[in-house]
């Protein structure tokens, strides 16, 4: 930090208002009263996004150009208000006063929300009206305020359009392998006579041994839920059970190398086993009952290329799921056995293309944050 530069505290030189939420009664979704946020979900690169919901009664209020700090985890996140809103208990608004440019003031905590998660990636669960107001920060005078805000606006600016077009080719690559999925099948089904799922495999369902016995989940039998199907493959599961578990339930087993499909709660998820596995109520076994008729995986690309179709069926106040009998009458094309393993081929090939691109996307998007951490450091060191 240059010799010139004093530090403060934010007390000396912000005005910090802390978040209250109206009661939910005063909600509303149809623009009566003050735009509402709660927390940092509407939350962009720099202003806060279009609200969703307005209250009628008022607690506490943020003016436009006050920065919006998210105070409950995750902590240290900021936004410009573009208006007057009213601010639940997970923000809290801080008001520049004319010793410090809002500009400035608002990089500066993008550089101090690095500092808030710390080298270990712990992010602290609050921040409080009091510690906000105790953080120093380095304060030039305001000719040195401006220089250093028009020197991050113009590197910002080009980090930028660098983010959205790294972006855009991530998002182009995604598309352009879910495009020729879908058209492949599209093909299929005008060129062959599709058949019933229910006719070709077997469609098995799960359940869930007794939580009240703790036996029961200390085998070493994978039983899997909605939770392990992050990946294409399961590997592993958080459960393990006992043969007793299986035995005394309606859970059931199903073979490695099989797919299951989640029916309810992570509607239209596929993947594969790796082992002998058994599933809960929310998961279908889906298994070839001729594998010279129908490869297996074959079987899980056409659920891939239907999983909006299966989530777009579901039915359900608050969680919802489709029912057996639509799962039956799903048809799937059927070409020969051959033709299957060509198809599988290429769509690996591709696949495997396709997620290299994402992986050479998504890292030159994470070298971007990383050189606007570099920069921020630089700027509030007094080195730019």
């Amino acid at each position: 930090m240059k010799n010139n530069w004093q530090m403060r505290k934010l007390s000396g030189v912000c005005t910090v208002i802390a978040g209250q939420s109206p009661e939910g009664k005063f909600y509303n979704n149809h623009s009566d009263g003050l735009p509402f946020y709660q927390g940092k979900k509407e939350f962009t690169e720099k202003f806060i996004g279009v609200p969703t919901v307005w209250t009628t009664k008022v607690t506490k209020e943020a003016n436009a150009g006050d920065i919006l700090m998210s105070v409950r985890a995750p902590v240290g996140p900021v936004n410009f208000a573009t208006e007057k809103v009213c601010m639940g208990r997970g923000l809290a608004a801080i008001r520049a006063t004319k010793m410090i440019d809002k500009d400035f003031l608002f990089y500066f905590f993008q550089h101090f929300e690095n500092k808030i998660i710390g080298n270990a990636g712990a992010v602290f669960n609050s921040i409080s009206k009091a510690q906000i107001e105790n953080i120093e920060i380095p304060l030039p005078t305001s000719e040195e305020q401006k220089r250093i805000v028009a020197i991050l606006d113009k590197v910002f600016a080009d980090i930028g359009k660098a983010k959205e077009n790294a972006q855009k080719n991530l998002q182009n690559a995604c598309d352009l392998f879910e495009s020729y999925l879908n058209n492949l099948f599209l093909d299929l089904n005008k060129g062959s006579k599709p058949k019933k799922l229910e006719i070709v495999c077997d469609i098995v369902g799960g359940g869930t041994p007794s939580k009240d016995n703790s036996v029961f989940y200390s085998g070493d039998i994978f039983w899997a839920t909605v939770r392990d199907m992050r990946d294409d493959v399961i590997l592993n599961t958080e459960c393990k059970i006992t043969p007793e578990a299986v035995k005394s339930s309606s859970t059931n087993i199903i073979p490695k190398g099989n797919v299951v499909i989640a029916t309810r709660v992570g509607l239209g998820k596929i993947c594969f086993l790796s082992q002998d596995t058994a599933i809960n109520q929310d998961l279908r076994g889906i298994i070839p009952k001729n594998l010279n008729q129908l490869s297996t995986y074959y079987l899980f690309w056409w659920f891939k290329n239907i999983a909006k179709v299966i989530e777009e069926n579901g039915i359900g106040a608050t969680v919802k799921g489709v029912k057996l009998p639509f799962i039956k009458n799903l048809e799937i094309p059927l070409p020969s056995i051959h033709e299957q393993k060509a198809i599988v081929k290429k769509l690996d090939e591709l696949s495997e293309q396709t997620k290299k691109l994402e992986e050479i996307y998504q890292q030159k998007l994470d070298n971007l944050e990383e050189l606007k951490k570099s920069i921020l450091k630089k700027a509030f060191d007094g080195e730019l």
